[in-house]
């Protein structure tokens, strides 16, 4: 095994954002690739985003932000918009909220609960290690 610093915790870390991914891939965009489908969720992320902080949000401002290809930025604002996830007006992109499913943010919170819980004992022993070199130093 590579000798990669806090690799229990990487690999937890990796396997959760993969999951997270994959739960978003199934729920919302079975009929895409997982790549096209990871791409236009971090689209409708930052319009979702958003929308809960109370931001207006365009698409100059999600190009800059997530660093894509104008057209490529524009085709998953339309598929978005082509079915209902989000809408278009005068103050910019929002999110409809009509696509909404519980069972995928109940299932994305169980993900991230199950990976804290693993990452729990790690981060204790983690702690007791550097009040143990704080002992030593003294």
């Amino acid at each position: 095994m590579p000798n990669i610093p806090h690799s229990d915790a990487r690999r937890i870390v990796i396997e959760l954002v993969d999951d997270l991914l994959r739960n978003v891939h199934q729920s919302y965009y079975p009929s895409m690739t997982f790549a096209e489908a990871v791409a236009t969720q971090v689209i409708c992320g930052e319009i979702i985003h958003a929308e809960i902080v109370g931001a207006k949000i365009n698409t100059q401002m999600i190009a800059a932000r997530v660093q894509v290809p104008r057209r490529t930025l524009d085709r998953r604002i339309n598929y978005l918009i082509k079915n209902g996830i989000i809408r278009r007006d005068g103050d910019g992109l929002h999110y409809n909220g009509t696509q909404y499913r519980d069972d995928a943010i109940k299932a994305s919170i169980k993900l991230i609960i199950t990976a804290a819980n693993k990452l729990l004992p790690l981060a204790k022993m983690a702690v007791a290690k550097v009040a143990k070199r704080t002992r030593r130093t003294r």
